[in-house]
Parts: structure tokens; C-alpha cells; sequence
């Protein structure tokens, strides 16, 4: 039985041997971020939300990654564009909307890209270029990168195509605004670039060409382009310059609703990401590929929260306020902890904005399996720092049910003691 299945059989049992679920008041965030359990060190929004983007980036990432592996770069980004392109041009059409942009030209563009990315880390960026004609722009660092690394992927011999993937959304998000300029990024810190390097132009599409072999052409083009200007080293062109901060301001956003915003956006890229990805590969597929490098990760980064929140326990309760704080940030602020003892705590949901993302991009036939693939992240999460504790979502939205509903729970017995379980080596496989 492997890992994918074993959850399956978990569910399925649980949800019989359970009562239905029904929703009360109960505690979840800001309750456990401000209680003892944190030490009373607080609750600051701004840095949760943060935190929050920073993770729906590491699950964006990592699962396109997985995904391109298994069906290929090409296959990957044409299914994108046919699932995603309306969906991302309505998107762009309420900011043009919101912002007050009625042209098509290149200050349009960018206007509406910028506020495309407000609030999900692309903060290093310098624009060194833009006239009538081009912008180009710059940095040192990229929250895409960083998410790619934190889960353990640098090294992906896929990476040196991600600017692809970056390429195949914002030129999605440049159609609601012109037909004819193209977002390509020439240079990309994945791929061992000093910089990434960005270019927006006119550029022509050449008869019989698909979306993907557009994109994969003007990047080798504009690329070569970029390092004759350079002289054979793109880091040449790099100089202080201006940034876009200023077009954010004058949105009138402060740091809260920017990274509010953020929080969307990059959620629903994560939440389009696994659900067509998992479509594309396969439930099982899918969530056994976490088993390699995403659990390991995962449970890595909750005993670093533990050790920064002085959560030094072991049983299933301890484990739930690593998963509790494990979703700051995210956007779960409906669910409720309605039941907990010292090795089982109960959880409900009336509403989840995985559900509700799907729903917004046209993906709600996708859910069959999403509370699997939640029941496999928070499993990592709450079993982390005891590998007898385990999370399992028996009943969710995004199946029918009235309430999401989730267990979280250890199979020792209470009068046990406890001990911290080192993750095993890779080539050991995720247990039931």
C-alpha cells in the first residue's frame, strides 16, 4: 500500500467510524498565535501574512516542478494557458478597471503588471529601462527562486526553464491590455544567472507557432539580444535605478492590504497549480511525489517553528498548534478547534479558500482529492516533531460535504512517552 492509498483507507474509516460533523465556536488563530503556547510574543499581521505568502510560494513552485517532470515543459505550459488564460484575463481586466488604465500601450502594460504581483515578494526588482518602446527590468533576488530552494529543488535540472513558467502567466495577464507585447524574462537566477532579467516589448508571433514555442523563442531571442548589449555578461547592465513602488502607492495600499492581496493571488496560483497538476498526472501520482523532498521540507520548517515558539511537545495537541501556525497567514481563518485533549483534537471549517479559489478559476470539478493532499501536508506539519501523529481530513467542501472536518491524533497510548523522530533517509517511504 503506498502513501497515497493509505490516506485513502484512513479517511474512508474515519469517516464511518465518526460522528458527522457539526460547526461551534471554538479557537483558531489569532487565539493560538497570542496564547501561551507562543510565549505571548504576539500576533503582527503584517509578518504573518507575509509568512503566509512565503508558504503558498513553496507549494506553487515545488508542484510545478513535480508536474513538468512527469509531462514536460511544453504539455505543462499549453494545459496552463487552456485552464487558465480566461480566468487570468478577467483578473487583469478588474485591476485595469481599479486602477483607471484605458490604454494599450506600454505604461498600461506594466501598470496592470505591477499590480498583478502587489504583495507576493517581487521586491528587489529595479526597472533600468523604460521608454515608449521597452522596459527592462532587474534583481538580485526573486520569491520564486527562494521557494524553489526552501523545498529542496534547486538543483532540479528543470529549474533553468522556470522563467518559462513566469512567462506563460504574465503574458496571460498582458493580453487583457495588448495583443502584440510580450513579458519574457531573458535571464533567470534559477538557471545560475547573477541577475533576473526581465524585458517587455512589441514582438511578432511567427505563423503555425503554439503559446509555449512563442514564449520558449523570444526567450532564447531576447536573451542572446540581452548579452551582445552586455558584452557577453548580463550583470553588466545591471545599475541603480528606479523601482515601482511608487505606482503602488499611488494605489493607495498599505503594507497590510498589499500582502492581502498577495495572499490571493499566490494562493490562487498554488491552488490552480496542484489542481491541474494533479489532473494532468493523477491524484496518486501526485501526492506520493510529495514524499521525496515537500514532507521532509515541511517537517523541517515546523520543528524550526517549534523550536521558535518553544513548542517542545510531542502528543497530537502539541502537534495541532504546529498545524495551526503551519496555516497562518493563509487564509484559514474560518476553522475552529471544537475538541482537543492531550492526543486528539477535532477541527471544523464552514468555509476553506482552497474551495474557494477553485471555484474562482473554474476548477471546482478538481476537488475530488484535494483533502487527501491536505491530510498529506498537515500530517508533515503536526507530525513532525512524533511520526505517530497524523492529520486526516474526513470530510470536505470541496467533496460535497457540508463542513471540512479534520482529526488530528496519535496512536500511543496517553501514559507513553514520547521521543522526537529524526526524519529517515529519503529512500524510506512516508508509513501509514
Amino acid at each position: 500500500m503506498n502513501y497515497y492509498q493509505a490516506l485513502v483507507r484512513a479517511r474512508d474509516e474515519k469517516r464511518k467510524s465518526e460522528p458527522e460533523p457539526k460547526f461551534t465556536e471554538g479557537v483558531w488563530l489569532p487565539q493560538v498565535m497570542t496564547g501561551a503556547h507562543v510565549a505571548g510574543m504576539g500576533w503582527d499581521p503584517v509578518e504573518v501574512l507575509r509568512e503566509g505568502v512565503r508558504k503558498w510560494h513553496r507549494f506553487s513552485w515545488s508542484d510545478v516542478l513535480k508536474v513538468a517532470e512527469v509531462v514536460g515543459w511544453e504539455k505543462w505550459i499549453l494545459e496552463l494557458e487552456r485552464r487558465q488564460k480566461a480566468g487570468i484575463q478577467d483578473a487583469a481586466n478588474r485591476y485595469r478597471e481599479q486602477q483607471g488604465v484605458t490604454g494599450s500601450d506600454l505604461d498600461s502594460v506594466t501598470m496592470v503588471s505591477v499590480t498583478g504581483i502587489t504583495g507576493i515578494g517581487f521586491d528587489y526588482a529595479t526597472i533600468i529601462e523604460h521608454t515608449d518602446e521597452r522596459e527592462v527590468g532587474m534583481q538580485r533576488g526573486c520569491p520564486i527562486v527562494q521557494g524553489i530552494r526552501d523545498f529542496g529543488y534547486e538543483d532540479h535540472p528543470l529549474v533553468e526553464d522556470m522563467m518559462l513558467w513566469c512567462d506563460t502567466y504574465d503574458n496571460m495577464e498582458v493580453r487583457a491590455t495588448s495583443s502584440d507585447i510580450w513579458f519574457t524574462h531573458t535571464h533567470c537566477l534559477g538557471r545560475g544567472d547573477k541577475y533576473c532579467r526581465f524585458c517587455i516589448d512589441s514582438r511578432d508571433v511567427l505563423p503555425g507557432e503554439n503559446y509555449y514555442g512563442t514564449l520558449s523563442r523570444l526567450r532564447d531571442v531576447k536573451r542572446q539580444e540581452a548579452e551582445e548589449e552586455a558584452g557577453g555578461d548580463v550583470g553588466n547592465l545591471w545599475a541603480p535605478a528606479f523601482a515601482v513602488l511608487k505606482k503602488l502607492e499611488s494605489a493607495g495600499l498599505s503594507q497590510e492590504q498589499q500582502l492581502r492581496m498577495g495572499n490571493q493571488i499566490q494562493a490562487r496560483i498554488a491552488v490552480s497549480t496542484i489542481l491541474i497538476g494533479s489532473e494532468l498526472i493523477g491524484w496518486e501520482r501526485f501526492i506520493n511525489g510529495m514524499i521525496e523532498k515537500q514532507i521532509p521540507k515541511i517537517r523541517e520548517m515546523a520543528r524550526n517553528v517549534g523550536t521558535k515558539w518553544g513548542i517542545t511537545g510531542t502528543t497530537a495537541r502539541d502537534g495541532a498548534v504546529l498545524m495551526n501556525i503551519g496555516m497562518s497567514g493563509m487564509g484559514f481563518d474560518d476553522h475552529q478547534i471544537v475538541r482537543w485533549s492531550r492526543n486528539r483534537v477535532e477541527g471544523v471549517a464552514r468555509t476553506c479558500p482552497i474551495v474557494d479559489l477553485a471555484r474562482q478559476s473554474g476548477l471546482e470539478d478538481r476537488l475530488e482529492g484535494i483533502s487527501l493532499w491536505c491530510s498529506a501536508w498537515h500530517t508533515a506539519d503536526a507530525g513532525a516533531m512524533n511520526r505517530t501523529v497524523s492529520c486526516t481530513f474526513t470530510h470536505c467542501l470541496g467533496r460535497g460535504d457540508k463542513l471540512c472536518r479534520w482529526i488530528v491524533e496519535s496512536d500511543e497510548p496517553e501514559e507513553k512517552v514520547v521521543r522526537i523522530v529524526r526524519e529517515p533517509p529519503v529512500a524510506e517511504k512516508v508509513p501509514a
